[in-house]
């Protein structure tokens, strides 16, 4: 009898112990409420930043707020240099309450050492951490060098490894600083960051980068982007949780009060949804088609490819079928988008399509599984790319067989240069590497200051280079030897030009250099600017008829004298004619550049004045992608993914091709009867003269 009750007392405890596991994990159960502050872009180094900040923590601090921690999510610093980081870590550390810090674009942008500061001096560039039942996850959306947003591929598959880890319902937060699922396009891949979260329990992403306060929501996602602490008037977020829901609260640091925004529950809200029956995911499209919708119930929709809108505000349920013009829309990959319009969240839903057209012979023949940021090297018939996983790979350029990979350790940001036979990387981990171009065997490495954004350039037997130690490099093609270095006071980022036993570059010290390509001996340097944001810093030099050719960041082109660095003409910035980025090429006599604005333009060489102006792609700018040219054609790609020829002899558009939702700041690449693209997707493309 004592036996079968003791018996029973235990069936009944492991009953109430499963029911209490299965409970646990079907449930948001915090051990109690906790509170914990938004603030972003401190941008420490810029002017009163300091104080500002210091001031938005002591705020922080007094008693109606008190968190248990602070998120900041980016732009900490103003350039990213290590006393500016040194300095932030100083001033939020003084506040005695911790500090999770995201990489922001202003880190990376101009840091000589990429984002390895940030991560030894604030924190890992991605992480996560659990606080009383909440799971908060910071991620990384910055990019080497550049002010646009991207998520590497190997921070999707460790978000998403980590999500997929978690029990049912776990309530997420994430973190991260540029803006994502928004109306303007801060990140190339957020749709990826989408399709990763899935139906996982995140309910509240919050971000900064845009300096004001603002909320959306989408597929259930609450968006938050908050105040700036460098602002005129400074402000912050205050969330605190408790019953299962984050209740929002704007603060006000000079009137020190806030006011309630929303309340969101941490049980992600399930929303009415449409779904994109046909065409089917990845199907290939060559002529006008119909999409086919099923709606989940009666609800307001606009349907769209890519940006492009075929359907506003309509209102349906059930089957729906909308007819697609197809010569709205380049040809290319592209995204059916379903948005499902709402006053308090949208819905949306994307389909991957292919456009093909007779005409346009541009074939996707490799995806790395990492972002190719800068241009690739086409030799007959070997292609050679770097990629931000670190992964020099060579390619059949006909058939994109991989002939050999090598991951170097570090991303590549670069492009190969080619000599007999070696091809030469650079990385950001600060080596210099030849590899033999038949089978990719290591010929030697060459440690060469800190991250190297700069292309490698050769000429009579030396490689030249920048680096992140502010110096210029040479080094013997063959050994690896450095033969010697010129310093300057900036990172320097540009792709060098040698010509005549000269060698030409520029460097975000502000001055425009000219150096014995034998010694590195100064030759001429030229003052570009006295604002540090406006060198001639990114745009690559073109030398041609005994002149250099240089874009600056304030949007002027340059025309110097090789020999004497004398100032030959220069062009001012027009509404057309925003350069700074991409870099010139030459055409009969012309300088082509591409603009900000989405143009690309020409300049008579002898004068600097303006033969002509086209805008190739509307609302979409040319940043670091450059024109080259290639059989009477200016071949270029954009911020938007679009590959455009433009034919030079007419002046007009040739061909226009969608590559894909991934940014392109890699310049075409060519070498006889082939052209190659790549861009942030990791997808190389080639097409051939007909």
């Amino acid at each position: 009898m004592r036996a079968d009750i003791i018996r029973r007392i235990i069936n009944t405890l492991i009953v109430i112990t499963i029911a209490t596991v299965i409970f646990l994990n079907a449930h948001v159960v915090f051990a109690d409420g906790f509170t914990f502050v938004h603030i972003s872009d401190s941008h420490i180094g810029a002017s009163q930043t300091e104080d500002k900040l210091k001031a938005v923590l002591a705020d922080i601090k007094s008693p109606d707020v008190a968190p248990d921690f602070i998120i900041h999510t980016g732009d900490v610093t103003e350039f990213g240099a290590i006393d500016e980081l040194t300095t932030y870590n100083t001033i939020v550390q003084s506040a005695g309450i911790p500090v999770y810090s995201a990489i922001g674009n202003h880190e990376t942008r101009w840091c000589n050492s990429g984002k390895k500061d940030f991560e030894r001096l604030v924190g890992p560039r991605f992480r996560s951490f659990m606080y009383k039942g909440v799971l908060f996850v910071i991620l990384d959306t910055s990019m080497f060098a550049e002010q646009y947003g991207h998520l590497s591929a190997d921070q999707l598959t460790w978000l998403g490894q980590t999500l997929d880890s978690l029990p049912e319902n776990q309530p997420v937060i994430l973190a991260l600083h540029h803006p994502v699922l928004g109306e303007t396009r801060y990140v190339d891949n957020d749709l990826q960051l989408l399709q990763v979260i899935g139906e996982h329990n995140v309910s509240i992403i919050l971000c900064g980068h845009g300096h004001r306060n603002a909320h959306w929501c989408v597929n259930g996602l609450h968006l938050f982007m908050t105040l700036a602490t460098m602002g005129d008037a400074p402000g912050y977020r205050i969330l605190k949780i408790e019953d299962g829901a984050a209740s929002i609260f704007n603060r006000d640091v000079t009137n020190k009060s806030h006011e309630f925004e929303c309340k969101i529950p941490l049980r992600r809200e399930q929303q009415p949804r449409g779904q994109i029956r046909y065409p089917a995911s990845g199907q290939q499209l060559n002529a006008d088609f119909e999409v086919a919708l099923t709606l989940s119930q009666p609800f307001k929709f606009e349907l769209l490819v890519d940006t492009l809108q075929f359907r506003d505000s309509l209102s349906a349920t059930g089957s729906y079928r909308q007819s697609i013009d197809f010569g709205r829309i380049v040809p290319g990959f592209h995204q059916i988008r379903l948005r499902r319009l709402a006053e308090n969240c949208s819905w949306l839903e994307s389909t991957p399509i292919q456009l093909t057209q007779s005409g346009t012979n541009l074939q996707l023949i490799y995806e790395s599984a990492a972002g190719i940021q800068s241009a690739p090297l086409v030799n007959g018939e070997a292609i050679f790319i770097g990629d931000l996983n670190g992964d020099v790979t060579a390619l059949n350029s006909t058939s994109g067989e991989r002939l050999w990979r090598i991951n170097v350790g570090d991303a590549v940001v670069t492009s190969p240069a080619l000599s007999g036979g070696a091809v030469f990387i650079t990385t950001t981990g600060g080596k210099c590497l030849a590899f033999d171009k038949n089978d990719g065997r290591i010929q030697w490495s060459r440690q060469a200051g800190e991250a190297i954004f700069s292309s490698p350039e050769v000429g009579n037997g030396s490689l030249y280079f920048g680096s992140g130690d502010s110096c210029l490099y040479a080094l013997d093609t063959k050994t690896g030897e450095i033969l010697w270095r010129f310093p300057t006071q900036g990172l320097i980022k540009c792709k060098p030009a040698y010509e005549a036993e000269k060698v030409v570059f520029g460097s975000w010290d502000r001055y425009f250099y000219a150096v014995s390509a034998s010694d590195g001996a100064l030759i001429w340097k030229v003052k570009i600017t006295d604002n540090r944001y406006f060198p001639a810093a990114t745009s690559n030099p073109l030398i041609k008829n005994g002149c250099v050719f240089v874009a600056s960041h304030d949007h002027v082109v340059h025309c110097f004298d090789l020999a004497t660095g004398a100032n030959r003409w220069r062009h001012a910035k027009q509404d057309d004619q925003l350069p700074g980025y991409s870099s010139p090429a030459w055409y009969e006599n012309c300088i082509i550049l591409g603009s900000l604005s989405g143009h690309l333009f020409a300049l008579d060489a002898n004068s600097g004045l303006t033969k002509w102006a086209i805008q190739i792609n509307r609302e979409d700018p040319i940043f670091d992608s450059s024109p080259v040219i290639w059989n009477d054609k200016a071949l270029i790609g954009s911020v938007g993914g679009i590959i455009t020829a433009l034919d030079l002899k007419q002046v007009r558009k040739s061909w226009s091709f969608k590559a894909g939702d991934g940014y392109i700041f890699a310049s075409p690449a060519v070498d006889g009867n082939a052209a190659v693209f790549a861009n942030m997707n990791g997808k190389v493309l080639v097409t051939r003269a007909r």
